[in-house]
C-alpha cells in the first residue's frame, strides 16, 4: 500500500500493521520501502526538511518530534516482529558522504578521495564468501555512503544488511554484493549475488549449481 505523508506512514505502522498481522498468521514477512523517505532529513546531522527554517524553535521542536516517532517505529516493529514471529525489512535510504571543504589537502590528493578512503577502514574486515579475488576496495563509491535516518535508525535495527555495486567501468563487468554490517546473531561477513531472469542468487550458489 502507499502511504503519502508522514503521519499516515506512523499510524499504518502503529495501529494498521499490528491489526493485519493480528488477523493474518499466515503473513511471515512485512517489508517497508522506505523509511527513509518519510522521514527524510529528520536523522539528526542536520538538514531537515525546512531548510533554512531549521533554526526556528517550531521547526526543531518538529524535528525532535520526528526524532521520537523514528524511535518509536523501531520499538514497535521489534515487538511486532517478536510476537508474531515475522521477518520485518525496513529499507532505509542513503545518501553521499559530505565532505568539509574547510578540512586541508593531505599530501596533495583531494578531499573526496580521502573521505572514499577513509570511509573504507569500517569494511576491511570483511570477506566474501568463496571469493578471495574481489577486494572491498572495489565498492567503495558504494559503501561511503551513509544511511540518511543517521544514529537514532541506527539504534533502533536489529541487523543491517548493505546492498553495494562495484564501479560502472568500460569493458568490466558490474559486481554486486550484499553485506552484513551488524547484527547480535552472525559474525560480520558478505556474498557477491547476481541477478537473472530467476531473480538473485548468490554468485557461489549459482557456481555450485553449474557443477
Amino acid at each position: 500500500m502507499y502511504v503519502p505523508t508522514t503521519e499516515e506512514f506512523y499510524r499504518t505502522i502503529a495501529y494498521q500493521l499490528p491489526v493485519l498481522l493480528e488477523r493474518n498468521k499466515n503473513i511471515r514477512l512485512v517489508v517497508i520501502d522506505s523509511i527513509g523517505s518519510a522521514y527524510r532529513g529528520c536523522g539528526g546531522g542536520g538538514g531537515g526538511s525546512g531548510g533554512t527554517a531549521d533554526h526556528q524553535p517550531s521547526s526543531r521542536q518538529a524535528q525532535f518530534d520526528s526524532l521520537q516517532e523514528i524511535s518509536d517505529l523501531g520499538v514497535r516493529l521489534k515487538k511486532l516482529a517478536s510476537k508474531h514471529k515475522v521477518a520485518i525489512v525496513v529499507v532505509n535510504q542513503v545518501s553521499d558522504t559530505i565532505v568539509n571543504e574547510r578540512i586541508p589537502n593531505i599530501n596533495g590528493g583531494g578531499r573526496q578521495e580521502h573521505a572514499l578512503a577513509s570511509s573504507m577502514d569500517d569494511w576491511l574486515d570483511i570477506t566474501l564468501e568463496g571469493d578471495h579475488t574481489t577486494t572491498m576496495g572495489m565498492f567503495i563509491q558504494s559503501l561511503a555512503k551513509k544511511p540518511i535516518l543517521g544514529l537514532t535508525w541506527s539504534t533502533s535495527v536489529t541487523t543491517r544488511i548493505r546492498m553495494a555495486r562495484s564501479l560502472l567501468l568500460d569493458g568490466q563487468h558490474t559486481k554486486r554484493v550484499l553485506l552484513l554490517e551488524f547484527s547480535p546473531w552472525q559474525p560480520r561477513r558478505g556474498c557477491e549475488f547476481v541477478i537473472h531472469e530467476g531473480g538473485i542468487q548468490s554468485k557461489l550458489g549459482l557456481e555450485w549449481n553449474r557443477l
